[in-house]
């Protein structure tokens, strides 16, 4: 990245700005929650490639919008505000039902089901065509498939170099620490009281 970027974030970061670290992992690879790595938002990603797709839509929130719908950096955060583990999902279709096609691709390659998400930030590039029939196609298929109170982010812009392709991104997480958190305070609480008895110690 540029010196401009560079300073951005390390003045962000002075005044209390939020860190996102990313981790290739294999799919269904346990690994440490991202409160314990000492980040705000932990995005697990397939492979490099990944890593990258997911970066572009990212990154672009440091600087002003430049995008046919550009992401808001603070709506970004909310939604994955004390997310566990944000999930990275890619999906690349052409044709008349392009959008849809790469909405499911894209859902396809998330670990969970699409009604169990909780917060989705879909990013939707395309060529030169790319307008706001594509835009609205996307959101309708992907409200389609989660859940009613999902939280949904979306952005889209234009790349010529991907002609007549679509390309959705999406960055998804299904659960909260705090969620997580209280659920496991309340078994913990459960078993105790089961097995508070001499006879099960």
């Amino acid at each position: 990245v540029g010196a401009a970027m560079v300073q951005a974030v390390a003045a962000k970061a002075k005044t209390g700005g939020k860190v996102i670290a990313f981790e290739i992992a294999a799919p269904g690879a346990k690994r440490a929650p991202s409160w314990r790595l000492g980040v705000d938002v932990l995005l697990r990603v397939a492979d490099e490639a990944e890593c990258l797709a997911a970066a572009e839509v990212l990154l672009p929130m440091a600087t002003p919008p430049q995008g046919l719908i550009s992401v808001d950096a603070d709506d970004v955060l909310a939604l994955f505000e004390g997310a566990d583990v944000v999930q990275t999902g890619i999906g690349t279709a052409a044709g008349a039902q392009a959008v849809d096609a790469a909405v499911a691709q894209a859902l396809g390659t998330l670990p969970w089901k699409p009604e169990f998400l909780h917060g989705i930030l879909l990013f939707l590039a395309g060529g030169d065509s790319l307008g706001m029939k594509e835009v609205n196609a996307s959101m309708d298929a992907i409200m389609a498939r989660a859940s009613a109170d999902c939280n949904i982010v979306f952005g889209a812009e234009v790349e010529p170099m991907l002609g007549d392709r679509v390309r959705i991104t999406l960055l998804a997480t299904c659960g909260k620490r705090k969620e997580s958190h209280d659920a496991s305070n309340w078994m913990m609480g459960m078993l105790e009281g089961k097995f508070e008895g001499d006879e099960n110690e």
